[in-house]
């Protein structure tokens, strides 16, 4: 078992490096579909790479609670709870995230705070704040905890859901809403 994890996170490792250095034409548009009226479209590639897996939560938390970013200014995204998310990812993930032309921040809500842009009581005027965490990763299931704040009445967590990596792309394929304010 010890071994299968150590192979796992060397695949893990070895798949990020080479996606993040390739600008191969294997890279394609494809539509991700969670349900009737919900879309998403991300780059994919033919090996799972998790920052589309992040990419399609983070486009499913936004669209879900049908919020009006275009009356937002900041998006920020707390990824300190993912292991092994090395700075090419977090840069390809910030990359990605410039379509909703909002400044981004990958810093925790106790930074946020420190620096004037968050409030006491999870609030984050003008803001959307995002926290991952990884649970696990087995056999191309990644499951995970997600949660956005808007301000303290306007929020909800998502726990113990999956993102499934099947058909060359990463499918939301079960959720538990935990939490709404």
């Amino acid at each position: 078992m010890f071994k299968l994890k150590y192979v796992w996170l060397i695949a893990l490792v070895m798949s990020l490096m080479l996606g993040s250095c390739s600008n191969s034409p294997a890279i394609s548009q494809t539509t991700n579909t969670f349900s009737p009226e919900i879309t998403f479209t991300t780059a994919v590639s033919d090996a799972p790479d998790p920052v589309e897996a992040y990419l399609v939560v983070i486009d499913h938390l936004l669209e879900n609670r049908r919020i009006a970013i275009s009356t937002r200014k900041y998006l920020a995204i707390d990824i300190s709870k993912l292991p092994d998310f090395t700075s090419s990812a977090k840069e390809r993930l910030f990359s990605e995230l410039e379509k909703y032309n909002l400044q981004l921040f990958g810093k925790t809500y106790e930074e946020l705070k420190a620096e004037g842009y968050a409030e006491s009581g999870w609030s984050f005027p003008n803001g959307i704040f995002i926290i991952l965490q990884d649970i696990r990763l087995k056999d191309e299931i990644m499951t995970l905890d997600a949660a956005i704040y808007l301000d303290p009445l306007n929020a909800y967590g998502l726990d113990d859901f999956d993102v499934t990596w099947k058909d060359s792309h990463w499918q939301i394929t079960r959720t538990n809403i935990t939490w709404v304010t």
